[in-house]
């Protein structure tokens, strides 16, 4: 509640905040809202968290294939230092 209350109070609300609350609402199963804020948090700016967001997204609506490609997208737009926390969580998946 209190990040939607900090996104509404942006006119234009950051790309990290969009993905974050993104995340939290796949976590309490509100999977359509989130796929909504990770498209606007893309369309703002493509980030690493933000197609990590949209494969947890598409994950948790049991498009597998989708959430595949969406985690592959996050490499490419990973500073050096994400790297090794992206490659943890592949290494997660596989398992």
């Amino acid at each position: 509640m209190l990040l939607s209350a900090e996104i509404a109070g942006f006119s234009n609300p950051s790309h990290y905040l969009l993905a974050n609350r993104a995340l939290i609402r796949v976590r309490l199963k509100y999977l359509a809202l989130a796929v909504k804020d990770v498209e606007e948090s893309l369309r703002v700016q493509s980030s690493s968290i933000g197609h990590v967001a949209m494969a947890v997204a598409l994950l948790g609506q049991g498009d597998r294939e989708g959430a595949l490609c969406a985690f592959d997208l996050a490499f490419h737009d990973c500073e050096l230092h994400d790297n090794r926390f992206l490659l943890l969580l592949k290494v997660r998946e596989v398992t």
